[in-house]
């Protein structure tokens, strides 16, 4: 892979790493959840991918930035878990069924 390829690729992640906060549908439970965790994931695999191929390159900013989306990428799915598991203040549920 090219160097500019690789730096394309981690911009990718940094860019749904940033657009994830304004994400346009409901995702407090049910289907919009669902996605949402899903997008988190692709998030998350992005910033893990980041930092294979950043790693192997020697390419050592784009790997420090591919880094942040990984760590941003855990951050938002700490969110989504640790309410409905139990594990912070506020409860929340997996389903919309109450």
């Amino acid at each position: 892979m090219g160097v500019w390829m690789i730096r394309g690729c981690v911009a990718l992640g940094v860019l749904l790493g940033a657009v994830m906060p304004a994400w346009p549908y409901g995702h407090a439970c049910g289907w919009g959840l669902i996605f949402y965790a899903m997008s988190v994931g692709v998030l998350v695999s992005a910033g893990v991918w980041g930092l294979i191929i950043t790693w192997t390159s020697r390419l050592s900013l784009a790997h420090t930035i591919a880094l942040g989306t990984l760590l941003w990428g855990l951050a938002l799915s700490a969110q989504i878990v640790l309410p409905r598991v139990g594990y912070a203040a506020s409860q929340a549920t997996w389903t919309c069924v109450r």
